[in-house]
């Protein structure tokens, strides 16, 4: 059975761009979640899986890294921690903590 849904949904839904929108059940005291068939489809694999396998998830993360500015080269420098190379740069002495004092 798929029910219908009603007018007063499809104006929130509308109202919110396609949702998500949030439906209460008085009746069982539940909430539920409305959104579009096509972001259940793209979120299904992670929604209904017994075990979330993270190396599923890094075609998604890189996009939107990449989205968001993070695939900028001046951002490679943040790559390299090679001790050596920051010592020759002095970078390592400057981040590494103050000595202790005996008081």
């Amino acid at each position: 059975m798929t029910p219908i849904l009603s007018d007063e949904q499809r104006v929130a839904l509308e109202h919110l761009s396609g949702g998500p929108l949030f439906v209460d059940d008085p009746v069982k005291h539940v909430q539920y979640v409305l959104i579009p068939a096509e972001a259940y489809q793209k979120a299904r694999g992670i929604l209904e899986a017994d075990t979330l396998d993270l190396r599923e998830t890094y075609a998604a993360q890189e996009r939107a890294l990449g989205a968001a500015g993070w695939d900028d080269p001046a951002l490679d420098a943040y790559n390299d921690y090679d001790v050596g190379n920051l010592m020759s740069r002095g970078i390592a002495k400057a981040l590494s903590p103050p000595p202790a004092t005996n008081h």
